[in-house]
């Protein structure tokens, strides 16, 4: 049988916009070509979950080799005189195609729970440099002691911003983590506008990527269907009179 070619990459949408007259909306997840996201780099990023492709391309593959059998089967002479054979081999490649989509599809489940998982255990084993938690320990000390005795928080909360675009990103990820220590002292809402900002700049150090990966898995099972291809199939089945496959 000829196997299904790998499908176009998929791009997470940041901002919207247009190409041939299509609308890619912000927020979204596209298939696109190499050109498109050549093209609109700066707009996408691509989202990758090889497990769940996988099982997609499996699913894609096991619909094709049942078109091209259930077509053979309807265009065979061997079967002229014997209708209700035709009949039966038909009745049975669907069933045999039908176990196969329910076993797969229960497969995908299962790996996006595996993913979700995965990326939750990773998420909570960022690790850093002995050195780099020692110089993150003295920022937020500094950091802390400031806070206490200043009347304008938001001031220091920037300074402290500036001093982190300076860190590499081993300590900020290590400031990150202890990031929390200095929360309880913040008391305006000017202040924690500015920590925020802080905070901005520390996650993208260390845990964005994890929080986007599951963001774009939420996306995916949203708005993407593992079955697609075998749904159109039966539609297009049913229109065709069904037991006439």
């Amino acid at each position: 049988m000829a196997k299904i070619p790998a499908r176009s990459l998929r791009y997470y949408i940041k901002r919207l916009f247009h190409d041939q007259g299509n609308a890619y909306h912000d927020g979204a997840i596209y298939e696109l070509t190499p050109q498109q996201a050549q093209t609109f780099a700066e707009y996408v990023e691509n989202v990758s979950f090889p497990a769940l492709e996988k099982i997609e391309l499996d699913i894609d593959q096991a619909v094709q080799d049942y078109r091209k059998q259930r077509d053979d089967i309807r265009t065979s002479s061997r079967y002229d005189s014997n209708e209700s054979e035709r009949a039966y081999q038909l009745q049975q490649l669907r069933q045999d195609l039908d176990e196969k989509i329910h076993d797969l599809s229960a497969k995908y489940n299962e790996a996006v729970q595996l993913t979700r998982a995965d990326l939750a255990k990773r998420s909570a084993e960022i690790d850093t440099t002995d050195e780099a938690r020692s110089r993150a320990r003295e920022i937020v000390d500094m950091a802390a002691v400031q806070l206490s005795f200043t009347s304008n928080q938001a001031d220091v909360l920037r300074l402290l911003d500036a001093q982190l675009d300076q860190q590499d990103a081993d300590v900020k990820t290590a400031v990150g983590l202890q990031f929390a220590k200095l929360l309880p002292a913040i008391k305006d809402d000017t202040a924690r506008e500015a920590a925020g900002a802080v905070y901005s700049q520390l996650e993208s150090a260390g845990m964005r990527d994890f929080k986007s990966k599951m963001h774009y898995l939420d996306i995916l099972t949203r708005d993407h269907s593992p079955t697609a291809a075998y749904n159109q199939m039966k539609l297009i089945e049913l229109r065709q009179g069904g037991e006439q496959r």
